[in-house]
């Protein structure tokens, strides 16, 4: 009598360029069969939920572990199922796994917008609106000062918390006697990686340089 598969899912990416991510790699992994006469697994995609599925590993008794590849192109997005079955030494093969998936998203995402900054001391804060939300993953914020380039200054991960609004304050350490101007520009991220274009640049200026001394101070003196 054959057990019933259970079988988890883990995924590697490796991204070569902004327009192609190729190497997606899926893990699969699932509990060994207790059979004497187990031979092996065999490993199965498909395109729709339930099937049908096409065969793409073989995978002797011992091992409860496969991977498969998938070259992604930016701006396509497919879900992709996966089953397993197991084969003794006579060639019987056992009904599927239960079924995973994989939501494959590679879809462009929507830059934020009404990106801002307000400035109190040396603390600024930004504010921004973010359409797409349900797939974005986290914010990166770029910092640069006048012809210099663009540097990443932090990392600000989504919570989970949607809202018409987002915001996120950061330290701008400036010494004494020094002023400078920063220009900011924010950049969405999905799970997979994808990334927006730069938001609208904005700038702020963090002046320190303290005024001359007043001199020649005198007293006027007014009788009514």
């Amino acid at each position: 009598m054959w057990q019933k598969l259970f079988m988890t899912m883990f995924i590697v990416l490796s991204f070569v360029s902004v327009s192609i991510a190729k190497d997606v790699t899926i893990g699969l992994e699932w509990d060994a069969n207790v059979e004497t006469n187990l031979a092996g697994y065999g490993a199965y995609v498909g395109d729709a939920a339930g099937g049908p599925y096409v065969a793409f590993a073989d995978i002797l008794k011992g091992t409860q572990e496969v991977w498969w590849t998938y070259d992604a192109v930016l701006g396509t997005s497919v879900i992709k199922y996966f089953v397993v079955d197991a084969y003794n030494d006579e060639g019987l093969r056992s009904g599927y796994s239960n079924e995973v998936f994989w939501v494959y998203d590679m879809l462009p995402i929507c830059t934020a917008t009404a990106f801002a900054a307000t400035l109190a001391g040396d603390d600024v804060t930004f504010t921004w609106t973010q359409l797409d939300i349900e797939r974005v993953k986290e914010w990166k914020l770029y910092v640069k000062e006048e012809a210099a380039e663009f540097a990443e200054l932090a990392l600000i991960e989504y919570t989970g918390q949607a809202g018409p609004q987002y915001s996120a304050t950061e330290t701008m350490s400036v010494p004494e006697d020094t002023k400078k101007t920063f220009i900011f520009s924010l950049v969405t991220f999905t799970e997979n990686g994808v990334f927006s274009e730069n938001s609208t640049e904005v700038s702020i200026t963090i002046n320190k340089i303290k005024p001359v001394p007043v001199y020649n101070l005198r007293i006027k003196v007014k009788v009514d």
